[in-house]
């Protein structure tokens, strides 16, 4: 590549603009690349509409909500498939970004607690536009400071209570925290007994030994 005299200069300068260039996800997989192909054609179609849903003020949430649905109910089955997949593959993407990028920087022994914090994360920000939604709409069309019995903080528990009806534990709580760790918890203990179901002979082996080293442990103990 020829340079000309500035860039030479500030390569030697060491000169860097105040902030990179925009950031994107490259990808190669002919497949995958196939799928975002198709899920961006169908994105194009129907973004005209679902913009004017989502910046028409004079609706509210459960009548954006509703438009939405429809817009969706309307897809095929494949288009329907295609999106889903896509938006699956977009936020692995995003997740292994992130994890990418913190867990070399932890201690090998926590690094799944830094996995569950990131899925945490992607999965309260889903819960947080629905809540934020919500407040918006009720802001727009149930909110009258002018009358005289107003009170500012009976509104905000009204609302408070209509996003908790929505997620009982909260958005970015630790008792969301919790509900993700049982989760996993319950599907990795699933995972597990399905495993030791198709495998006896292994699930056979590994008992026996762990009831040697139960007995080992006694045995140095007494």
């Amino acid at each position: 590549m020829k340079l000309n005299g500035k860039k030479l200069r500030e390569l030697e300068n060491n000169v860097l603009p105040d902030y990179p260039e925009e950031a994107f996800i490259h990808v190669t997989d002919e497949d995958e690349v196939l799928l975002l192909d198709r899920a961006q054609k169908i994105r194009d179609r129907l973004y005209p509409e679902v913009k004017e849903i989502m910046e028409n003020t004079k609706l509210t949430f459960d009548e954006r909500l509703k438009a939405s649905q429809e817009i969706y109910g309307d897809l095929t089955p494949y288009e329907k498939a295609i999106l889903d997949k896509d938006s699956e593959f977009c936020v692995l993407r995003l997740r292994d970004l992130l994890i990418k990028y913190y867990s070399p920087q932890f201690p090998k022994a926590t690094r799944e607690a830094v996995h569950l914090r990131i899925l945490w994360f992607f999965r309260e920000m889903d819960k947080l536009l629905i809540s934020e939604s919500i407040t918006d709409s009720e802001w727009n069309f149930n909110r009258d400071e002018e009358s005289p019995d107003f009170d500012d903080f009976a509104w905000w528990e009204r609302v408070d209570n209509m996003i908790k009806k929505q997620f009982p534990e909260g958005v970015f709580t630790e008792e969301s925290y919790r509900k993700l760790e049982e989760e996993i918890d319950k599907s990795r203990s699933e995972a597990i007994g399905q495993y030791w179901s198709e495998h006896p002979e292994q699930k056979k082996q590994f008992m026996e030994k762990l009831d040697k080293q139960l007995a080992e442990m006694r045995a140095q103990h007494d």
